[in-house]
């Protein structure tokens, strides 16, 4: 959730990073988020952009985009000095403990969140947040980034319109894609 929080400080270093390639063609801090969904045993980490021009080499750009991502914008979070500050770090966890907060807010919230994460984590998970995320501080960061995106392999996804896809199949084919269609989107139907 730290993290999270860091990446989509519009005016952090990660959003700073990924603005500042133009070839991506992403407008704004808008068009970029990242985040992960709690799980019991696995998870999934994601961090996406939306680019203008979807024709203008969407499968080059895309792997630009992981590039840029794990090489130059994560990298960029980690020696960024402003989240060493107390103040900064205390501003950060208290903006999560405050959506928190507001998710719990009516019994209606409360009940769909403890079942969230009754299905998707331990109940240590949701009883001990409050105390575990006033443990985090900077120095976590790298051993998570090492651990979790650094040292795995990307799955990339791109989402784009079947018509452009047409006209650059061969792009993405060149480029190692795989259209995920009703035949292979799922590992069991696999022969």
């Amino acid at each position: 959730d730290v993290l999270s929080k860091v990446l989509a400080d519009p005016n952090g270093a990660f959003v700073k990073t990924i603005l500042k390639n133009k070839n991506l063609q992403i407008p704004n801090a808008q068009y970029i988020w990242a985040g992960y969904q709690t799980m019991r045993h696995h998870g999934l980490i994601s961090f996406n952009g939306i680019m203008l021009n979807p024709s203008d080499n969407p499968s080059g750009r895309a792997l630009e985009f992981y590039e840029t991502v794990t090489k130059k914008a994560l990298p960029a979070v980690e020696k960024d000095k402003s989240l060493e500050s107390e103040q900064k770090r205390k501003l950060l966890l208290q903006s999560i403990k405050d959506a928190r907060a507001w998710d719990t807010e009516s019994a209606e919230n409360l009940l769909s969140l403890l079942s969230y994460y009754w299905t998707y984590a331990p109940k240590d998970y949701f009883l001990s947040y409050d105390e575990n995320l006033m443990k985090v501080e900077k120095k976590d960061l790298t051993p998570y980034l090492e651990t979790y995106i650094y040292k795995r392999n990307p799955v990339i996804k791109v989402f784009v319109n079947p018509q452009i896809y047409e006209q650059t199949k061969k792009e993405f084919d060149d480029a190692g894609f795989v259209q995920i269609t009703a035949e292979n989107a799922f590992w069991w139907s696999n022969k």
